[in-house]
């Protein structure tokens, strides 16, 4: 049901996958012929998305608690 390209963005990815609720274990990931390249697990994007949103989440929560 979900196909990566190889250029895909984190953002484009994390989207498409929440829609599935993570129930999906790996991800095949395409080149722009449509030839699979290789895979993803979800366990790599979770890591990637807790980095790289992580920063944004201690920033919000740092002005949110500001006086």
């Amino acid at each position: 049901p979900i196909v990566l390209s190889a250029d895909d963005y984190l953002e484009s990815v994390l989207g498409r996958v929440m829609d599935y609720d993570w129930h999906l274990e790996t991800l095949p990931v395409v080149d722009s012929e449509g030839k699979l390249v290789g895979e993803v697990h979800r366990t790599v994007l979770r890591d990637l998305a807790a980095e790289a949103f992580a920063p944004r989440v201690r920033a919000s929560a740092r002005q949110s608690t500001a006086v």
